[in-house]
């Protein structure tokens, strides 16, 4: 890095990199000053309002449909496993953010269901989307670095069993929800 491009970036003026703007995504930046003055919505991992939220709903959306673009135009028509978990997290997160965001933050369920609701979407966004994210380097890195393919029904059982059943395990026992409330 030049000595210009330093003092642009120590300064927050951009980078040359960056053409001289700062990317920064304004859903972000205005949930986390508006989240530090107290304006949440008091969900855990929830906690952005609902003014940000959308927006960070609407920039996810941009990156999804980027990265779709992408996936669709590549020149290598070969597919690994890791391309399918990356697919999975792209669509995954768009699903359960805006689904726990209008069931809980723009058309509330009452009682019991806003736990089961807030639990439902920790527990998908720590289980399945970033085991999408984790498990896709490993199923990359792995295979390339052992010279060994992994067998077909092997990545699907792994995919398709952490979507399906990883959505719907570990209720956390500390969690507000009554005994039994999801039985």
């Amino acid at each position: 890095m030049d000595n210009r491009s330093f003092r642009a970036h120590a300064s927050g003026e951009g980078t040359a990199d960056s053409g001289g703007r700062n990317d920064v995504e304004p859903g972000g930046v205005a949930g986390h000053s508006w989240n530090s003055a107290g304006d949440n919505t008091g969900y855990e991992w929830l906690e952005m309002p609902r003014y940000a939220s959308i927006m960070v709903f609407f920039g996810y959306m941009a990156i999804g449909v980027g990265a779709l673009t992408t996936f669709h135009q590549r020149r290598e028509r070969q597919l690994y496993t890791s391309h399918w978990f990356l697919i999975a997290a792209v669509f995954w997160f768009p699903w359960i953010y805006s689904t726990a965001n209008y069931l809980l933050v723009a058309k509330p369920v009452r009682g019991v269901l806003q736990a089961a609701l807030d639990w439902w979407y920790m527990n998908n966004l720590s289980m399945v989307w970033f085991g999408c994210v984790g498990y896709r380097p490993i199923f990359y890195f792995i295979p390339k670095m052992t010279s060994i393919a992994l067998q077909s029904w092997a990545r699907h059982v792994c995919l398709w069993g952490m979507i399906i059943f990883g959505s719907w395990v570990a209720l956390r026992q500390e969690h507000r929800c009554p005994h039994g409330c999801l039985l």
